[in-house]
């Protein structure tokens, strides 16, 4: 998909988030379960105030760093024949900031509610994310997770297998370096989907080669 093409897959879309979404997003975050939020924010309490989901809504922060934000939605399940309004199921989240040293990178995040995974919704946020990152020049990607999301590790494995890990204490910080024009080659999908959480606040230990059988990246 190109850098702007909106994608889908059973029953959801993506598309990017904004202040209008912010309602929505307290709900599905504050709907995550303690597990899938401690390995997203490394944290079960989220401090969700304005300020915190402005920047979970995309925006430019105090320092100036682009933040890109995506959701994957569904139509809520009301009654009757009028749609009701969207159901937030999915979030990603690419900032162009600076790693330690200055360099110019974009770090990568993403969640998927707990029952809603397995639907290729981690995978859409993925793509897109990349995709997009790669449309502003980003070259460099940077995912911090923790190095017990074993899930995590293999779904960054998956879609970006030469990669560089450097260990510290309970968190893995993954460098993975793209071309500005290409989109990263994506492997066939297996069934299932994992408890994605990417970006400085999420982090999972290395993982080399192919991707396990039971790898579940919608």
């Amino acid at each position: 998909m190109s850098g702007t093409q909106p994608d889908a897959g059973p029953g959801w879309q993506l598309r990017p988030a904004g202040p209008a979404d912010a309602d929505a997003l307290r709900t599905f975050l504050t709907g995550l379960s303690l597990r899938t939020r401690y390995l997203r924010f490394f944290a079960g309490v989220l401090p969700v105030t304005p300020s915190f989901l402005s920047r979970m809504t995309g925006t430019r922060t105090a320092r100036g760093e682009v933040v890109d934000a995506l959701v994957v939605t569904e139509p809520a399940a009301t009654p009757g024949p009028a749609p009701g309004p969207e159901t937030v199921i999915g979030h990603g989240m690419a900032t162009d900031t600076r790693d330690d040293t200055g360099r110019p990178v974009t770090e990568l995040a993403v969640v998927v509610a707990d029952e809603r995974r397995g639907r290729g919704a981690g995978s859409g946020l993925m793509r897109a994310l990349t995709a997009r990152a790669q449309a502003r020049g980003a070259t460099t990607l940077l995912f911090d997770v923790l190095a017990e999301n074993r899930e995590m590790l293999a779904l960054i494995a998956h879609y970006f297998p030469v990669a560089r890990y450097a260990r510290s204490g309970p968190y893995t910080t993954i460098t993975v370096q793209i071309p500005s024009t290409q989109v990263p080659s994506v492997q066939e999908e297996p069934a299932r989907e994992p408890a994605i959480s990417l970006s400085r606040g999420c982090v999972p230990g290395p993982r080399r080669g192919g991707t396990p059988a039971d790898l579940p990246v919608g």
